[in-house]
């Protein structure tokens, strides 16, 4: 693990246990970072939207961002008002990207940076760890930032890059 979780610790899994002391986290109003790691495919998604729910029955607001994937094509889709836009299409061997998604994308960041308690973004991947995509929004200041908890999902292939950009971490939650 890279020099930048010293002073984090580690979850190889998300137990009840642990799920909780998140929660205690999040009580505290004091601004956490923690990041969902899986690798391609091991149902990060689905296991952060399960989360998600378990944070909003805290009646904690959350925005932001997840990309749910329909036969090849992933979309963007703001937690809060379930508007979505196609930002990725695999066709073959071929990833083609939508920026206007991107864009539209990072609106919704900040407006969640803003005005909620809970910032969520899925998926921090392979574009983010080059600076791009999704990863502008989250870490750009942000005046009055309301959000004392974000939560991101993150592709295990994009892990030590995307870490570059990130303030510090409380915790990894191993998927």
């Amino acid at each position: 693990m890279s020099d930048t979780f010293k002073s984090s610790f580690c979850f190889d899994e998300l137990s009840e246990e642990n799920f909780f002391r998140l929660c205690r986290f999040a009580s505290k109003k004091e601004k956490r970072v923690f990041l969902f790691l899986g690798g391609v495919r091991s149902g990060k998604t689905t296991r952060f939207l399960e989360i998600i729910k378990k944070i909003e029955s805290l009646n904690l607001r959350v925005g932001g961002i997840c990309q749910p994937e329909d036969q090849g094509t992933y979309f963007a889709q703001d937690f809060e008002t379930k508007e979505r836009k196609w930002i990725a299409e695999r066709r073959g061997d071929s990833v083609f990207f939508n920026p206007e998604a991107f864009d539209w994308s990072a609106g919704k960041i900040i407006q969640a940076r803003k005005s909620c308690d809970v910032l969520a973004v899925d998926e921090i991947g392979r574009l983010e760890s080059y600076g791009k995509g999704h990863i502008p929004a989250v870490v750009r200041p942000i005046e009055n930032e309301k959000t004392f908890l974000h939560l991101l999902c993150v592709r295990k292939d994009a892990f030590n890059r995307v870490c570059r950009y990130l303030p510090q971490v409380s915790a990894v939650i191993r998927f």
